[in-house]
C-alpha cells in the first residue's frame, strides 16, 4: 500500500481509532492494572521533578497484552519508579510513551494545565509512527513544552511551534494527524494537519 493511501486510512478512521483507543485502555486498566490501585502519587511536581523521575525507567513497547497499544494507569507508572527507587529491576510489562504520559500529566501541578497529547508523521521510511507526551505551559511565560520518555521539550512560543519541533526531533517527512486528550483519554481536539498559528 503506498504511503499516500496509508495517511489518508489513518485520517480518516482517526477519530473513531482514539476513541477506541480510550476504551480498549480502560478495560486493560481493569483487568490488568487493578492491584495497583492502591500506590500513592506524587502531586505538583514540576517539569523538572516528573522528568527527573521518569529518566529512570527504561522504556518497554506495548505487546499482545495491550493490543500494541494501551494506557496504562499512573499508579502502575509509579509502582515501577518505587521499585526502582528501592534497588529493584524495572517489574515485566509495557511501559510505553502513553503510560509515562499519563503519568506526568496525573502528578504535574495544576498550574501547569498538563494534558496528554499525540502526534503521528510519516518518517524518512515512509512509515507511519506516532508518540505521546504529556504537554503543558509556563504559568509565568504561557510558553508550551513536554516531557515524556523523550524528556523535556522546550519552551515553544505556540502549539504549533512545539509540534513543528517534536515532527523535526522525529526525523518526519509531514504531519499525519494529532490529539489533545481528556482524562478520560477522549480527544478534546484533534488536527490532521499542522495546528492553526495562534495570533
Amino acid at each position: 500500500m503506498k504511503i499516500d493511501t496509508k495517511v489518508k486510512y489513518v485520517q480518516t478512521f482517526y477519530k473513531f481509532r482514539r476513541y477506541n483507543w480510550a476504551v480498549w485502555s480502560w478495560l486493560y486498566r481493569w483487568i490488568f492494572q487493578f492491584s495497583y490501585g492502591g500506590t500513592r502519587l506524587p502531586s505538583n511536581l514540576t517539569p523538572d521533578e516528573a522528568s527527573e523521575d521518569m529518566r529512570i525507567l527504561t522504556w518497554t513497547k506495548d505487546a499482545v497484552k495491550e493490543l500494541w497499544d494501551s494506557i496504562g494507569t499512573a499508579q502502575w507508572v509509579q509502582y515501577c519508579i518505587l521499585q526502582l527507587r528501592a534497588g529493584q529491576d524495572q517489574p515485566p510489562g509495557a511501559l510505553d510513551c502513553d503510560d509515562y504520559s499519563e503519568w506526568a500529566e496525573t502528578v504535574l501541578a495544576p498550574q501547569y494545565k498538563p494534558k496528554k497529547w499525540c502526534l503521528s508523521w510519516v518518517d524518512a521510511d515512509d512509515k507511519i509512527q506516532g508518540h505521546a507526551m504529556c504537554m503543558g505551559r509556563d504559568p509565568g511565560t504561557g510558553e508550551y513544552f513536554h516531557i515524556g520518555n523523550w524528556g523535556y521539550m522546550g519552551p515553544y512560543p505556540s502549539f504549533r511551534a512545539m509540534v513543528e519541533a517534536t515532527l523535526e526531533r522525529a526525523g518526519a517527512k509531514r504531519v499525519v494527524a494529532w490529539a489533545i486528550l481528556k482524562r478520560n483519554l477522549f480527544p478534546e481536539s484533534m488536527g490532521l494537519a499542522l495546528p492553526e498559528a495562534e495570533e
